[in-house]
């Protein structure tokens, strides 16, 4: 299934310019009124969806009432390897590209914790290379403050006669929770270019997931159940109708701008009545397993 892109939504609409007011006043047809103002109401609904989009990856630490913290055994300290691990030439050229960006985004600062992680890189579907921070050492000795991820089949059943659906997707939702000032050091890592710390809360951290679902689930506290679902970073927004279903989206985007919530347009779908969200096909026929995990499944190689 192909991503929607907003300009071809606005094809469809018959929007030309979707950044151009539609006139909706004048002695045309009723008819054509009603579609001018439905038209309208579409590029009212992009130019906000736009507005949301970062025209770069977004940096700064995004203020919150719910921060990660991280508490440790007491009496206990990571004990990770004294030395960095050993990179490829290509790894180490990615690793200075990638903290220059971390840098420059405020997302880590210089540290001069005397214990820190060792980093890694592992290859990503796309064929980039993802950094990954081997906090295994400090995961082993903290306490888990588990927050219950919803379960999937409850989420579902809540759809009932939902026939219109959008999938937003977060733009590196975890680098949008800041970690708590006095565990910031507690994330630390070595590599050969220096040591560092994360202000914002790094992937691969244990209790990261459970801090990230309490955060969403607190902002959208109000539409949860009603004509939404959250599931850590990707949210669903379902309606019976077109009509209310931009109504919908409106009333989630003007939540995600106020609250600072940036969304990846790459990774998003709008208006459908057929998507894919957190491993299955979802429409209004029901709920059916996606074709792609089937088939891994079924490829898998027996033992």
């Amino acid at each position: 299934m192909g991503f929607i892109k907003l300009s071809s939504v606005a094809e469809e609409e018959g929007l030309r310019n979707p950044g151009r007011e539609t006139d909706c006043t004048g002695t045309a047809p009723a008819k054509r009124r009603g579609r001018w103002r439905s038209r309208s109401r579409f590029t009212i609904t992009v130019r906000r969806i736009q507005r949301l989009i970062p025209g770069h990856s977004p940096g700064g630490i995004k203020r919150r009432t719910i921060t990660h913290q991280i508490h440790r055994v007491p009496g206990k300290l990571s004990n990770y390897p004294k030395q960095c691990y050993n990179l490829l030439d290509q790894h180490l050229s990615e690793l200075k590209k990638q903290l220059r960006e971390l840098l420059e985004k405020g997302f880590i600062v210089h540290s001069q914790s005397p214990i820190a992680a060792p980093v890694f890189f592992v290859k990503k579907q796309d064929g980039t290379l993802r950094m990954v921070v081997d906090y295994r050492a400090l995961n082993g000795i903290v306490i888990k403050y588990e927050y219950p991820l919803p379960i999937i089949h409850d989420m579902i059943n809540r759809l009932g006669k939902a026939r219109w659906f959008s999938k937003l997707d977060l733009h590196s939702g975890y680098h949008q929770v800041e970690v708590s000032e006095t565990d910031q050091s507690k994330t630390a890592f070595r590599t050969r270019y220096g040591t560092f710390q994360f202000t914002v809360m790094p992937f691969s951290l244990a209790g990261a997931p459970s801090t990230f679902q309490r955060l969403m689930q607190n902002i959208f506290l109000e539409e949860l159940d009603d004509f939404e679902m959250v599931y850590l970073d990707e949210v669903l927004v379902y309606s019976p109708t077109r009509r209310l279903h931009l109504h919908h989206l409106e009333k989630d985007f003007s939540k995600m701008r106020k609250k600072q919530l940036n969304v990846k347009l790459a990774k998003c779908e709008f208006c459908q009545q057929r998507v894919q969200y957190i491993g299955f096909v979802i429409s209004s026929e029901g709920m059916a397993a996606d074709p792609a995990k089937l088939k891994t499944l079924r490829d898998w190689p027996e033992i």
